[in-house]
């Protein structure tokens, strides 16, 4: 269970026990009604509290998850770039072979005997 899960739960259990337990006082109907105001005021304080907690750890979290996104996206513009780069050396050469190889008739690094 997800530690939110377990503190709303908690809070919330805790609420009901709260107004149950002061429902089932020997106390005047004023005085139950007194504590049960202040009693929602106070879970009220609670929710709100933990409202902004969990709003100021997802703040943290997108922005973690935000520079991490970032990271993988350059990393991988880097690596896109450098195949690119490798590719076209590598067609430079394929291409620079072909050329020797016809002007050779022969295979590429082959030499013609009037060359040598």
């Amino acid at each position: 269970m997800s530690k939110g899960k377990y503190v709303a739960g908690a809070l919330i259990g805790g609420a009901l026990g709260a107004l149950i337990g002061l429902l089932l006082a020997p106390r005047s109907g004023i005085e139950t009604r007194e504590m049960i105001k202040e009693s929602l005021g106070n879970v009220n304080d609670c929710c709100q509290e933990t409202k902004s907690k969990v709003q100021h750890e997802l703040h943290d979290k997108s922005e973690l998850l935000k520079a991490k996104a970032s990271s993988i996206s350059d990393r991988v513009k880097s690596l896109s770039e450098e195949i690119e780069s490798r590719g076209r050396e590598a067609f430079q050469k394929l291409a620079g072979e072909k050329v020797a190889v016809h002007k050779n008739g022969g295979q590429p690094g082959e030499t013609s005997e009037t060359e040598e």
